[in-house]
């Protein structure tokens, strides 16, 4: 028998212990410390009254983290991530603590519960699946190891270019929230965004970026998490708008920057196609997962 303690219970310091504990040996290595948790927690939208430890005679062996967002009047709760001990686990403490977050999703109310896991972690895939999630898509991240100047004249002659803040794409009309929690434009406080426009302002195509910065303010990296077309454009513009984007976020010029990609390959056929073509390679691979909540 299994008790639980909310985060927002236990000393931070302690979480992170617990955090780093639970993912020993992990797929890939996601130990943080204090600093670089909590930047997460904002960055994430992690709610840590709404995520959980399991503990077995007082012994902390699980937990379950959430994220909580409002998207157009829904409530969206997030799994940001479930571990266990390496002793603890195939002894059923992950069946346990998705059925206590299962019923926690329940009495917020939540109206769509969503979750990615690594291609490969089979024994958390099975899990979720038993525990009831549904797959709806795949999330692809690519990374690009070799820099050359991809730079090129523009694809598009009759546009007019729009920068600004992530958020500004919920203003299209059409606009469509992207499902993977990572991708959302809700969430993307330090993101930004570019929007091609016609001369009659009619959108185009839209991306959605996040840079990084070293001390002195110059871009090192930069990841992007969309690039979309309007469904009302023709193949040819749409693949067009979508290499402008590319120009345009890639600073294909600058050398020495990190370039990456995260895409949610069910409605970023272009953006994929466009990655291959640029050089980018899959460095991982996601499964995305929702469970059927029913009120």
């Amino acid at each position: 028998m299994f008790t639980y303690k909310r985060m927002h219970q236990i000393p931070l310091e302690e979480v992170v212990q617990i955090w780093n504990e639970c993912f020993s040996g992990y797929i890939v290595n996601i130990k943080m410390d204090v600093e670089i948790f909590v930047k997460r927690l904002a960055r994430e939208d992690m709610s840590l009254p709404h995520s959980i430890v399991a503990y077995a005679n007082d012994e902390p062996i699980g937990f379950v983290a959430t994220g909580i967002r409002t998207i157009q009047g829904k409530t969206n709760v997030w799994n940001a991530g479930t571990a266990i001990k390496p002793e603890w686990r195939g002894k059923g403490v992950g069946k346990e603590l998705i059925k206590e977050m299962v019923a926690i999703y329940k009495k917020l109310e939540a109206d769509h519960a969503t979750l990615e896991a690594i291609v490969g972690n089979d024994a958390a895939i099975r899990l979720y699946e038993k525990m009831g999630y549904k797959h709806f898509g795949r999330m692809v991240i690519y990374e690009h190891k070799e820099w050359q100047d991809l730079s090129e004249e523009a694809s598009l002659t009759d546009f007019i270019c729009r920068r600004g803040l992530a958020k500004e794409v919920l203003h299209l009309n059409g606009y469509q929230e992207c499902s993977p929690w990572q991708l959302q434009s809700v969430g993307l406080t330090d993101g930004e965004s570019i929007i091609l426009e016609s001369p009659e302002g009619k959108w185009i195509g839209y991306a959605l970026f996040r840079r990084r910065f070293d001390g002195t303010g110059k871009t090192v990296g930069i990841t992007l998490l969309q690039c979309r077309t309007n469904s009302e454009c023709d193949k040819e513009t749409a693949l067009l708008a979508g290499k402008e984007l590319f120009q345009q976020v890639f600073m294909w010029s600058e050398k020495d920057i990190e370039r990456g990609i995260l895409s949610f390959v069910e409605e970023e056929a272009i953006a994929n196609e466009l990655a291959r073509q640029s050089g980018f390679r899959i460095r991982l691979e996601q499964v995305c997962m929702e469970y059927p909540i029913t009120k």
